[in-house]
């Protein structure tokens, strides 16, 4: 029997929110594990609205993935973190960082955190969300092919 996902709305509070999304990938694993589902063939929408949810930038790298046809999960939990994209199957994370939200020596500790677990990241400027060259480099970390 396939897990039911819950909704998650972005009229919700943050916290809320990020609960949901947490509960909702933990589903997803489970579906996974049991040879329902895939993360290479699933459908991240299932997991949230994530156009009420992604920010202007995180909106920008969204279109770009969702254009390449490459299947990332947005907000993805990987340990105690959330990353903005993630493809758990090639343990690749994609963060857009806007200057609001981030601090370089705690994003080089969360880094160093999840490069032990097996993870590579990509960190993008904020700025650089909106740049033309952005899907080139976004291929080569994915290591999608033109």
């Amino acid at each position: 029997m396939q897990s039911v996902l819950k909704q998650v709305q972005a009229s919700t509070s943050l916290s809320e929110r990020f609960r949901g999304i947490r509960e909702n990938y933990i589903a997803m694993a489970d579906r996974v594990a049991n040879g329902q589902d895939s993360w290479e063939h699933g459908d991240p929408y299932e997991i949230a609205d994530w156009s009420m949810i992604h920010t202007p930038i995180e909106a920008a790298v969204w279109s770009d993935l969702r254009s390449m046809r490459v299947n990332m999960w947005p907000q993805f939990p990987v340990s105690r973190y959330f990353v903005d994209f993630a493809c758990p199957v090639k343990r690749r994370a994609i963060e857009c960082d806007g200057a609001r939200y981030h601090n370089a020596e705690k994003d080089a500790k969360r880094d160093a955190e999840m490069l032990e677990l097996g993870w590579l990241v990509m960190r993008i400027p904020g700025w650089q969300c909106f740049n033309e060259d952005l899907h080139k480099e976004l291929r080569i970390f994915l290591g999608v092919k033109a």
